[in-house]
């Protein structure tokens, strides 16, 4: 073969000869040969340096993916990344573990983590197919309780509000409905059915803006049709949907309220039959002053659980003067705000602390009445009674 210099030199006489060629040619001619020269002149002139096969170059990724990876390693690395917040390059290893051993272990999980990776990079569209595909691949698997539930989740962030295409409101409703008739007993029922009644409340409310858009064109024909499917669709599975939310909530009050006094009565046996004959006459006025500065809520404890690896729980139990709906109310839909919740609880007046929570000093109370927490993941807070208390779901 040539070298290049060699080449060079071969293309520098081809030149000499054709320009010397040139000065018999007519105008029109002598345009197309001096655009033939400029062509030969690029390509004695182009470089050689980036010769890496194509197939090669095709096989590296910006995040070392590769399916010749061991299992183990794929899991380990993803499992970082997506700790760590790196949700697109978490997508790649996830990717690469289920295509690369989808027979193994961590198949099924890597299948749930790919769609968990959408849900956290607020792709809900994306997200809500992923669990979709899961549960119609895997339909006897553990996960589908969870499946489900961020299914429904999906999809109902992925309304854009009121007024707009309902169709992913009715998926969730839908999902929702399907969680809660086929475990009724799972962990996330409580949080479906709370979910489940916002979602139908926003249909309903869909459904109204319809009729009286109608009403105001005077279509009355139109009116009486969707006030009939109103009267005889939306509104029953809304007053269902409520009633079922208010039962569940019962349930786990009823179920915090036993947990409790059974911890109580393993820290105090005895405590009920000696309570008159310990009682102190002296303490009275004591008590009566405490029961008057306890006007104003106060947190008692605070409790941080993690259920599963994709949902953890913060329990406040209070005392004192609180306003469980106001405070359902202030805190809906919360969202982080440069990676911190803000949890509000009108009345609660102490000394500001912080503690440990998930991370190293994550929770912060400020004498404002906050509660603050470290977390990128959105909130919602329910308020229960016997004893009083706040459950913030994190999710």
């Amino acid at each position: 073969m040539l070298q290049d210099w060699e080449k060079a030199e071969t293309v520098q006489k081809i030149i000499r000869v054709l320009v010397e060629r040139a000065g018999n040619m007519k105008p029109r001619s002598f345009s197309r040969f001096f655009a033939f020269l400029v062509i030969i002149f690029l390509v004695a002139c182009s470089s050689k340096k980036d010769q890496t096969p194509t197939e090669i170059s095709e096989q590296k990724s910006t995040s070392g993916v590769s399916l010749d990876s061991p299992e183990a390693v794929l899991f380990k690395k993803a499992q970082e990344l997506y700790q760590n917040q790196l949700y697109s390059l978490a997508i790649e290893h996830f990717e690469a573990l289920r295509t690369g051993y989808p027979l193994g272990p961590y198949g099924e999980y890597a299948e749930i983590k790919l769609a968990d990776c959408r849900f956290e990079q607020s792709e809900y569209e994306l997200a809500a197919q992923g669990y979709e595909d899961f549960i119609k691949s895997h339909p006897i698997s553990r996960s589908i309780p969870y499946a489900l539930f961020r299914a429904a989740r999906s999809y109902q962030l992925a309304n854009r509000g009121v007024g707009r295409d309902p169709v992913s409101l009715e998926n969730s409703a839908k999902y929702y409905q399907r969680l809660l008739t086929e475990y009724p007993d799972s962990f996330y029922t409580l949080a479906a059915a709370e979910n489940q009644k916002e979602v139908l409340e926003k249909l309903a409310e869909h459904e109204k803006k319809i009729i009286s858009f109608y009403e105001k064109k005077n279509k009355l024909d139109a009116v009486g049709v969707r006030t009939s499917a109103y009267n005889s669709l939306v509104n029953p599975k809304l007053v269902t949907a409520r009633k079922l939310a208010e039962d569940e909530k019962g349930k786990e009050e009823a179920k915090s309220e036993t947990e409790a006094n059974e911890n109580k009565k393993e820290a105090h046996p005895g405590s009920e039959e000696n309570s008159e004959q310990n009682s102190n006459p002296q303490l009275v006025p004591t008590l009566k002053i405490e029961a008057a500065i306890e006007e104003k809520a106060r947190i008692r404890e605070i409790r941080c659980e993690t259920p599963s690896s994709y949902r953890q729980n913060v329990f406040v139990f209070l005392e004192g003067k609180i306003d469980g709906v106001l405070i359902e109310k202030m805190n809906a839909n919360l969202k982080p705000v440069l990676g911190k919740l803000v949890i509000r609880i009108p009345e609660l007046r102490m000394e500001p602390f912080s503690k440990d929570c998930f991370t190293s000093q994550d929770l912060s109370v400020t004498s404002e009445g906050e509660i603050q927490l470290k977390s990128d993941k959105s909130a919602k807070v329910l308020s229960l009674k016997h004893p009083d208390r706040i459950l913030i779901i994190l999710e």
